[in-house]
């Protein structure tokens, strides 16, 4: 399926408020797809196993069947439990959270994007108030009702879905900041020092899993592999100018090992960083 041809059905929108004194202890799992809104709170949902800070601002959008739990104080949010497509909408009852191992036929369980496999896993996006307004205004409609009421929401759940793709997987120079966007600032700030990938994820507040899933669907490679050769890139060019010995450019680009630097940029580049032209050894 391409996303132009989804046609959500909704099947349930609210405003939800959950407290608990301790973690829920076992997973849980939903027949139809989820779309959660956090709008403030604490604790964590933890998703196939990842767990996930919760904070004001964030989306969670998951598939059917994908296991969840939640390990929280409390949090208010909004909900919404939907389809893709229409298939299923005479079934408009509200299907409960069901224990992971006791849930009952999946709606829609081989459905896939081609145009956005960023939406085929867990998306979990932070800072994205901006897509609040159109999940506020399914929820509104899905509780006031009126004339094509379903037709309306489903345009609404739409263009939801197509701004959360869009937010997790948009060219990183793009006017409106994206993950990814994020990620590549952080490198281009920080590869002259010692960083790794739960330096980047803390500071965006990302899950490091989540992190390299969003940043190898849109770079085609993990975020350590692009640090690298950001790094080996920045290197060449300190050589070329010449000034420098090779201790010196390997500090100078975040390498605290010079060996190690040497044996890296010879993968890179197939010769050493004392052969390249004006290299100070």
């Amino acid at each position: 399926m391409r996303v132009c041809e989804a046609c959500p059905f909704v099947r349930q929108a609210v405003m939800s408020r959950m407290s608990l004194a301790r973690a829920i202890s076992y997973k849980l799992r939903t027949r139809d797809h989820r779309l959660f809104y956090v709008l403030g709170g604490d604790g964590n949902i933890v998703i196939e196993g990842e767990s996930y800070p919760l904070r004001a601002g964030m989306i969670v959008l998951f598939r059917s069947g994908t296991e969840y739990m939640w390990q929280l104080g409390e949090v208010r949010y909004l909900s919404v439990n939907f389809d893709y497509t229409y298939a299923n909408s005479h079934l408009k009852s509200s299907f409960h959270v069901e224990r992971s191992e006791s849930v009952g036929e999946l709606l829609e369980p081989g459905i896939s994007f081609e145009d956005a496999p960023i939406l085929d896993a867990p998306v979990v996006l932070y800072g994205a108030a901006a897509i609040e307004p159109m999940i506020e205004e399914i929820v509104n409609e899905f509780s006031l009702g009126g004339s094509w009421r379903d037709e309306y929401i489903s345009s609404l759940m739409r263009a939801a879905v197509i701004a959360i793709a869009r937010r997790a997987t948009d060219a990183p120079d793009s006017a409106k900041p994206t993950a990814v966007g994020e990620i590549l600032d952080y490198i281009r700030a920080n590869y002259n020092r010692p960083i790794r990938n739960t330096d980047i994820a803390d500071h965006l507040h990302l899950n490091p899993s989540y992190m390299n899933r969003v940043f190898r669907a849109h770079t085609g490679m993990n975020v350590r592999a692009y640090l690298i050769d950001y790094r080996i890139n920045a290197a060449i060019e300190l050589l070329s100018v010449g000034g420098l010995g090779v201790a010196e450019v390997a500090a100078a680009v975040g390498f605290s090992d010079v060996p190690h630097f040497i044996k890296t940029f010879k993968a890179h580049t197939g010769r050493t960083p004392g052969g390249s032209a004006r290299a100070k050894v």
